[in-house]
């Protein structure tokens, strides 16, 4: 159960990484996130899961049989640590994600010849506007 929602905080955290990319660096985000460094990260995750979860279960017996020391500390670096770092990343994706998404709504703004001429934003950007303040 804690390997699948590692898992998932991992995929999560993945996904959010390579949409705030795709807005704040849009022309250079295929040179950052190459098919190469996301198997080496993945493999990473993956080797990292099984070093943990193998000495969780290897060297203190089955899961929940007895909560030593060693145990809860496997079971913190397994789980929690990774839970932990993948919100810090979707939480700062996210920030940037909107820094970025109203800054370019004001230069939309700015340049328009629509705003300029007093008629109304798009529906989308209106909405965004709303949410954002």
């Amino acid at each position: 159960m804690y390997a699948n929602s590692a898992t998932a905080a991992f995929i999560t955290a993945i996904l959010s990484l390579e949409r705030c990319l795709c807005i704040v660096v849009p022309l250079k985000v295929k040179k950052i996130l190459t098919r190469r460094r996301l198997v080496v990260v993945t493999s990473t995750f993956v080797a990292y899961e099984i070093v943990f979860t193998g000495l969780l279960i290897g060297r203190t017996g089955p899961p929940y049989a007895q909560i030593s020391a060693l145990s809860a500390f496997y079971l913190i670096f397994s789980y929690s640590v990774i839970s932990l770092v993948c919100f810090v990343i979707i939480s700062l994706t996210t920030i940037f994600l909107i820094v970025r998404l109203n800054q370019n709504l004001s230069w939309r703004k700015r340049t328009s010849t629509a705003a300029a001429a007093g008629q109304a934003t798009s529906n989308k950007e209106a909405k965004l506007h709303v949410v954002s303040s």
